[in-house]
């Protein structure tokens, strides 16, 4: 029995629809991801910058490893936060 023309047409502009959503959904996700790694990024070098500029070798050291646990461990948050926003939009399976 063939489908009707009409309801063919309406079920692929549906899924058409769904298609560009999910598409905008994923690239808005990619931005978001880069955008948090940037700051991150960005944190990190400030402290190591200021590391740099210091004239005590001690503080200079706090800053240093400041800078790098700063940017480390944004990265690492970026990377979790992407994997968990993903697993919600339901592009991969449940959070590990």
């Amino acid at each position: 029995m063939p489908i009707d023309p009409e309801l063919y047409r309406e079920m692929v502009q549906r899924h058409a629809d769904a298609a560009r959503e999910s598409q905008r959904d994923t690239r808005l996700a990619l931005v978001l991801f880069a955008l948090e790694v940037l700051v991150a990024t960005a944190m990190g070098l400030v402290l190591m910058g200021m590391a740099i500029h210091t004239t005590d070798e001690a503080l200079g050291r706090i800053y240093w490893y400041g800078g790098e646990a700063t940017w480390l461990a944004g990265l690492a948050i970026a990377i979790h936060r992407a994997r968990r926003r993903a697993a919600d939009r339901g592009d991969l399976g449940p959070p590990v």
